[in-house]
């Protein structure tokens, strides 16, 4: 687990970046923008980091705490 640090150089579609501890908790939810050269760093160690299109957290309901089952073998 550690700190993983984005930025958006060269990504044309905003993006919704979920970083996941290695329970499967999530602590953190950045809603980035394209092109965005800002370094974006989640509040707590992960193990594990979701790209999904920008929204989708939304409409997943997903927030930060809820748990995802992530496969063992990964």
């Amino acid at each position: 687990m550690g700190i993983y640090s984005f930025w958006m150089k060269n990504t044309l579609i905003p993006l919704d970046i979920a970083w996941i501890d290695v329970d499967g908790k999530i602590v953190d939810i950045i809603q980035a923008k394209a092109n965005d050269l800002s370094i974006l760093t989640p509040k707590a160690k992960s193990q594990y980091i979701i790209e999904l299109n920008a929204g989708t957290a939304n409409i997943l309901n997903l927030n930060i705490g809820d748990k995802i089952n992530i496969p063992q073998n990964l």
